[in-house]
């Protein structure tokens, strides 16, 4: 498979549909989203996005600023090609300073979303993840 990197703006999310694979009979919950890219010309591109990943589009917000990662497939059907995007990691832009430094999000190998910082071309530096925010959260309300 190819892989690519695409970024615009999140403008749809779709509904989950459970998916029963046919090799071990598993459950797959699977969405499919689509991000409006700013390029010479406005252009649209869905994609798919399976379980953990799932999990994590429908946690941002349309119209978020984001960068997918992802596997381009091909197949035939009836004498006709079709091509999918499958989203294997997306980038959140939760802030940026004239594309100098930026703030955004990504799944881990442990499938948590985990918050970088990266400025100009330096290498990324992790933050922190959304579980230390929600212990940190759940401590700070313990004190008021």
């Amino acid at each position: 498979m190819a892989e690519i990197t695409i970024t615009g703006a999140l403008v749809y999310k779709g509904v989950a549909e459970e998916i029963i694979s046919n090799k071990n009979g598993k459950k797959y919950t699977k969405g499919t989203f689509v991000l409006e890219c700013q390029e010479k010309y406005t252009s649209r591109v869905s994609f798919d996005a399976f379980d953990s990943m799932y999990t994590q589009m429908q946690s941002i917000k349309p119209n978020s600023y984001i960068t997918i990662i992802g596997d381009l497939n091909s197949r035939e059907y009836n004498g006709k090609w079709y091509l999918s995007l499958v989203a294997k990691n997306v980038y959140e832009y939760l802030n940026a300073d004239d594309n100098k430094s930026v703030v955004y999000s990504k799944l881990n190998e442990d499938n948590e979303i985990v918050y970088y910082s990266r400025t100009g071309t330096d290498k990324e530096v992790e933050l922190c993840t959304e579980k230390d925010l929600r212990n940190l959260v759940g401590k700070s309300n313990e004190k008021l």
